[in-house]
Protein backbone atom coordinates (compact mmCIF):
# COMPACT_ATOMS: atom_id res chain seq x y z
CA UNK A 1 0.00 0.00 0.00
CA UNK A 2 2.28 2.93 1.59
CA UNK A 3 1.69 6.34 -0.32
CA UNK A 4 1.82 7.78 -3.26
CA UNK A 5 4.44 10.98 -2.75
CA UNK A 6 6.81 12.22 -4.96
CA UNK A 7 10.50 11.02 -4.60
CA UNK A 8 12.21 14.19 -3.00
CA UNK A 9 10.11 13.64 0.46
CA UNK A 10 12.11 11.60 3.17
CA UNK A 11 15.72 12.14 0.66
CA UNK A 12 18.44 13.53 1.73
CA UNK A 13 18.65 17.38 1.36
CA UNK A 14 22.11 18.21 -0.63
CA UNK A 15 25.21 19.14 1.39
CA UNK A 16 25.14 22.55 3.18
CA UNK A 17 27.11 24.64 5.56
CA UNK A 18 27.04 25.44 9.08
CA UNK A 19 26.18 29.24 9.96
CA UNK A 20 25.75 30.82 12.67
CA UNK A 21 21.66 31.80 13.23
CA UNK A 22 20.68 35.12 11.67
CA UNK A 23 20.09 38.27 13.49
CA UNK A 24 15.76 37.65 14.54
CA UNK A 25 16.03 34.78 12.67
CA UNK A 26 13.81 32.24 14.19
CA UNK A 27 15.94 29.06 12.19
CA UNK A 28 19.09 27.39 13.56
CA UNK A 29 20.62 24.93 11.29
CA UNK A 30 22.36 24.70 8.22
CA UNK A 31 21.87 27.17 4.97
CA UNK A 32 22.90 26.97 1.29
CA UNK A 33 25.31 29.21 -0.80
CA UNK A 34 22.02 31.60 -0.89
CA UNK A 35 21.44 31.79 2.90
CA UNK A 36 18.44 30.02 2.48
CA UNK A 37 17.41 27.61 5.30
CA UNK A 38 18.88 24.62 3.61
CA UNK A 39 20.15 20.76 5.06
CA UNK A 40 19.20 20.26 8.86
CA UNK A 41 17.45 22.65 11.09
CA UNK A 42 15.18 24.33 13.61
CA UNK A 43 13.11 26.96 13.52
CA UNK A 44 10.26 28.37 15.71
CA UNK A 45 6.76 29.33 13.51
CA UNK A 46 3.55 30.98 14.07
CA UNK A 47 2.19 27.07 14.95
CA UNK A 48 5.28 25.75 16.52
CA UNK A 49 8.56 24.31 16.63
CA UNK A 50 9.50 22.26 13.25
CA UNK A 51 13.19 20.03 13.92
CA UNK A 52 14.33 17.96 10.46
CA UNK A 53 15.17 18.46 6.80
CA UNK A 54 14.84 22.04 4.77
CA UNK A 55 15.16 22.84 1.22
CA UNK A 56 15.59 26.36 -0.04
CA UNK A 57 13.82 28.01 2.58
CA UNK A 58 11.11 25.29 3.13
CA UNK A 59 10.36 21.89 5.15
CA UNK A 60 11.16 19.34 3.21
CA UNK A 61 11.98 15.66 3.63
CA UNK A 62 11.68 14.29 7.19
CA UNK A 63 10.77 15.98 9.99
CA UNK A 64 8.96 16.88 13.38
CA UNK A 65 6.20 19.83 13.91
CA UNK A 66 5.26 20.71 17.39
CA UNK A 67 2.37 22.33 18.16
CA UNK A 68 1.48 25.03 20.24
CA UNK A 69 -1.28 22.88 20.96
CA UNK A 70 0.52 19.86 22.86
CA UNK A 71 -0.21 17.58 18.80
CA UNK A 72 3.21 16.48 17.21
CA UNK A 73 3.86 15.42 13.68
CA UNK A 74 6.11 13.10 12.72
CA UNK A 75 6.90 12.61 8.90
CA UNK A 76 7.85 13.51 5.43
CA UNK A 77 7.08 17.28 4.39
CA UNK A 78 7.55 18.69 1.21
CA UNK A 79 6.97 22.31 -0.08
CA UNK A 80 6.38 23.20 3.85
CA UNK A 81 3.36 21.05 4.28
CA UNK A 82 2.70 17.45 5.64
CA UNK A 83 3.74 15.57 2.69
CA UNK A 84 3.79 11.40 2.08
CA UNK A 85 4.03 8.65 5.15
CA UNK A 86 3.24 10.53 8.92
CA UNK A 87 2.07 10.03 12.33
CA UNK A 88 -0.02 12.63 14.32
CA UNK A 89 0.13 12.63 17.57
CA UNK A 90 -2.78 14.82 19.35
CA UNK A 91 -2.49 16.21 23.43
CA UNK A 92 -5.31 14.08 23.51
CA UNK A 93 -3.25 10.79 23.28
CA UNK A 94 -5.06 9.59 20.05
CA UNK A 95 -3.30 9.26 17.85
CA UNK A 96 -2.91 8.55 13.39
CA UNK A 97 -1.11 6.99 11.16
CA UNK A 98 -1.36 7.39 7.46
CA UNK A 99 -1.31 9.75 4.36
CA UNK A 100 -0.79 13.42 3.74
CA UNK A 101 -0.67 15.40 0.14
CA UNK A 102 -0.34 19.49 0.63
CA UNK A 103 -1.12 19.18 4.01
CA UNK A 104 -4.76 17.24 4.09
CA UNK A 105 -5.14 13.42 5.04
CA UNK A 106 -4.96 11.48 1.75
CA UNK A 107 -6.28 7.76 1.37
CA UNK A 108 -6.50 5.42 3.47
CA UNK A 109 -5.42 5.75 7.40
CA UNK A 110 -5.92 4.40 11.14
CA UNK A 111 -6.93 6.32 14.34
CA UNK A 112 -5.99 4.97 17.14
CA UNK A 113 -7.62 5.57 20.76
CA UNK A 114 -5.08 7.13 23.81
CA UNK A 115 -4.69 3.52 24.81
CA UNK A 116 -4.22 2.36 21.57
CA UNK A 117 -6.83 -0.30 22.03
CA UNK A 118 -9.28 0.64 19.61
CA UNK A 119 -9.21 1.89 16.01
CA UNK A 120 -11.28 3.27 13.35
CA UNK A 121 -10.08 2.73 9.50
CA UNK A 122 -9.80 6.47 7.95
CA UNK A 123 -10.33 7.76 4.35
CA UNK A 124 -9.08 11.19 3.36
CA UNK A 125 -9.30 11.72 7.17
CA UNK A 126 -12.99 10.24 7.88
CA UNK A 127 -13.30 7.84 10.10
CA UNK A 128 -15.03 4.75 7.72
CA UNK A 129 -15.54 1.80 10.18
CA UNK A 130 -14.04 0.06 13.84
CA UNK A 131 -11.46 -2.30 12.99
CA UNK A 132 -9.53 -4.90 15.42
CA UNK A 133 -6.45 -4.20 16.63
CA UNK A 134 -4.91 -6.60 14.34
CA UNK A 135 -6.41 -4.87 11.69
CA UNK A 136 -4.91 -1.75 12.68
CA UNK A 137 -1.54 -3.41 13.03
CA UNK A 138 -1.89 -4.55 9.53
CA UNK A 139 -3.23 -1.91 7.80
CA UNK A 140 -0.42 0.15 9.67
CA UNK A 141 2.58 -1.60 8.45
CA UNK A 142 0.94 -1.74 5.10
CA UNK A 143 1.19 2.36 5.05
CA UNK A 144 4.89 1.52 6.06
CA UNK A 145 4.26 3.31 9.73
CA UNK A 146 4.62 2.08 13.28
CA UNK A 147 1.72 2.45 15.59
CA UNK A 148 2.86 5.28 17.74
CA UNK A 149 3.17 4.00 21.27
CA UNK A 150 0.55 5.56 23.90
CA UNK A 151 1.50 8.76 25.52
CA UNK A 152 1.84 9.72 29.37
CA UNK A 153 -1.11 11.57 30.82
CA UNK A 154 -1.27 15.42 29.53
CA UNK A 155 -3.83 18.03 30.80
CA UNK A 156 -6.72 18.24 28.90
CA UNK A 157 -6.47 18.73 25.10
CA UNK A 158 -7.32 22.37 23.42
CA UNK A 159 -10.50 22.77 21.85
CA UNK A 160 -8.83 22.15 18.65
CA UNK A 161 -7.71 19.01 19.58
CA UNK A 162 -11.01 17.11 20.36
CA UNK A 163 -12.08 14.62 17.81
CA UNK A 164 -14.59 11.85 18.08
CA UNK A 165 -13.39 8.47 17.72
Amino acid sequence: MGCASSSSAGAEAPAATKEPPQPKDPYRGQRNAEGQRHGDGQAMTPDGTYMGQWADNEMEGMGTMRYKTGNVYEGQWKAGKMEGRGSYMYASGKAEVGCYYGGVDAGVGVRFSADRQRAVQLLNGQPQAEITPEDARNLTAEIGLRIPPPQPKRPPAAAADVQRM
